[in-house]
């Protein structure tokens, strides 16, 4: 057969599959090649499983099953985006899982043993010593205190301000030579300042001042003022009230040469509320004349040796009052006391040298503290009390001149005991 008529013949296949005029005779073999019978009469055809299968009158022919791959064609142009299409409903919630069982909490670990403490290291030499700090001003004093109170005592009908104070902790009652101020400036304010003048530096009053110089609790206490002063716990007063959580704010002593009475402290406390009350005996009074000191009977000593002097001024310390709902005492600040020494006698001239001194030494950049004492006697010059003025430093240069024929010297102690 030529190439033509094959061609020919093979195109009619094709054309006869593509038409569905393919007469199928057997099932066509699992082979890659496809063997066909084509009539030459009609041109109809057959596939067979073999070549041999085709008759006299009919052209056996074959072909591959898969033609050989054509060359890849060209990419078309893309086509337009179509329409977004419309969202679906949303499927159906999953049902949650069922939480499983917590597991058992592991137990705890054995405690460690503790380690050994180790060595203490060797203690380091001590630093220089810095150069001084400037020195501070002196301490703020007392408020000048309000017009005293009074009251007409009922006993004599006269009027007086002579009161009592009672200081729970000690069970004892002091003589007040006046009394002032407590009062509130406005409804529901705190209560200002409470002003006393107490006679004498008894002992109930020295454990007060000592107590609140330490920060101990009783410091702070529920005080009853009383009018008239009940001695020894009897009679009952005309006037009574309490001060609920009071503390001293400012304590000061002075003593003066030139003058005559009976010494006295001053106190300003502070209170949360100033309350009166129904008038009640008094406890015994801590105020026996005889104990009491002299304003004039006394010595001053530093280093162990008395220095003339002819007053002693400021002596004593603040406290801060710190709150506004509610009062509370801060930390007590030694206040600056003024030694006063007189122009006559070769001993005043001793002592005026020797405070010279000591400021001159501490002008110059020393530290140079010195330990003092104040001793208070009667007006018979029986020792009464004494005061301790530990670490004293000078902070305020010497007066150059005189002032009422003296000269004044400003010192400062580290710290004060009462006894």
């Amino acid at each position: 057969m030529s190439r033509t008529l094959v061609a020919a013949v093979i195109g009619a296949a094709l054309t006869a599959v593509a038409v569905g005029g393919i007469a199928w005779g057997t099932t066509a073999s699992s082979s890659t090649v496809i063997n066909a019978c084509y009539q030459k009469n009609n041109g109809q055809l057959r596939i067979v499983d073999s070549a041999a299968a085709c008759s006299t009158s009919e052209l056996p022919i074959q072909w591959n099953q898969s033609g050989v791959q054509g060359a890849t064609g060209a990419r078309g142009a893309t086509g337009a985006r179509g329409p977004t299409g419309a969202r679906g409903p949303s499927g159906p919630q999953g049902i949650q899982g069922i939480r499983g069982p917590t597991g058992v909490a592991g137990q705890n670990g054995a405690k460690g043993d503790r380690g050994a403490t180790g060595a203490a290291g060797a203690t380091g030499g001590d630093g220089p010593m810095g150069p001084p700090g400037p020195t501070g001003a002196s301490g703020a004093e007392p408020a000048t205190p309000p017009p005293p109170w009074q009251y007409r005592d009922p006993n004599t009908n006269q009027v007086s301000g002579i009161f009592s104070l009672e200081v729970p902790s000690e069970g004892q009652t002091l003589r007040v030579n006046s009394f002032g101020g407590c009062t509130k400036p406005a409804f529901g304010a705190k209560p200002a300042g409470c002003y006393f003048t107490i006679r004498g530096l008894t002992e109930t009053l020295e454990n007060w001042l000592n107590d609140t110089l330490a920060g101990h609790p009783n410091a702070v206490q529920d005080l009853i003022v009383r009018a008239p002063l009940s001695l020894n716990g009897s009679g009952t007063p005309a006037f009574q009230f309490k001060l609920d959580d009071a503390f001293i704010t400012s304590a000061r002593l002075d003593v003066d040469a030139e003058i005559n009475g009976f010494g006295t402290v001053d106190l300003v406390v502070a209170t949360n509320d100033f309350v009166t009350q129904t008038p009640t005996s008094a406890p015994s009074c801590d105020c026996s004349n005889t104990d009491s000191f002299a304003a004039n009977e006394f010595s001053f000593r530093v280093e162990g040796q008395t220095r003339i002097v002819s007053a002693v001024s400021g002596l004593g310390f603040t406290v801060p009052r710190l709150g506004t709902t509610t009062y509370t005492p801060g930390t007590p600040q030694l206040t600056s006391m003024r030694v006063a020494v007189g122009s006559a006698g070769a001993q005043s001239a001793a002592t005026r040298a020797y405070f010279q001194s000591w400021s001159d030494n501490v002008a110059n950049g020393n530290v140079d503290r010195r330990d003092g004492r104040l001793s208070l006697f009667t007006s018979a010059l029986s020792l009464t009390d004494e005061i301790e003025l530990l670490d004293l430093e000078p902070v305020m240069p010497f007066d150059p001149l005189l002032i009422d024929g003296r000269q004044t010297f400003t010192l400062r102690p580290e710290a004060i005991d009462y006894h």
